[in-house]
C-alpha cells in the first residue's frame, strides 16, 4: 500500500493523492441515482418498487487494463463490503430507509419541497 500511495504522490502531488486515497465520497445525483467512492467507486440507481421495497441496480468501475488476478480480487473485495449481503449494506439500507417515508409521502399528497424526494 505504501508503494501505491507513493506512486500516486509523485504522479499527482500530495494533496491529490490524500483525497484519492484516504477519503471517501458519495455524491448524490437525484434521489434514485448515487456514486459512491469508498472502498471501490460504485454508481447505484435505487427504484422504488412499493412502498415498502426498491429495487438496486449497482456497477463497479474498474480500471482499464487491469490484470485477471487484480480484477478478481477487486471483485471479491467488492462483493464481501459493497455487495448485497457485503458488510456495508446495513448501512445504505439503514440510509435509505430513513429516506424512504419522505418519497411516499410526497407521492401520496402531490407535495413536493425543496429537500425531499
Amino acid at each position: 500500500m505504501a508503494r501505491v500511495r507513493q506512486r500516486l504522490v509523485e504522479k499527482y502531488g500530495e494533496e491529490r493523492a490524500f483525497r484519492m486515497a484516504e477519503t471517501s465520497r458519495n455524491l448524490l445525483i437525484d434521489p434514485h441515482l448515487v456514486i459512491n467512492d469508498e472502498v471501490a467507486i460504485t454508481i447505484r440507481y435505487y427504484e422504488p418498487v412499493a412502498p415498502d421495497a426498491m429495487d438496486v441496480t449497482a456497477w463497479h468501475l474498474v480500471p482499464r487494463g487491469e490484470s485477471d488476478a487484480v480484477l478478481a480480487t477487486r471483485l471479491d473485495s467488492y462483493l464481501t463490503f459493497l455487495g448485497p449481503g457485503g458488510f456495508a449494506t446495513p448501512t445504505t439500507w439503514k440510509s435509505m430507509n430513513r429516506a424512504r417515508p419522505a418519497t411516499v409521502h410526497r407521492k401520496s399528497s402531490g407535495r413536493t419541497s425543496p429537500g425531499v424526494w
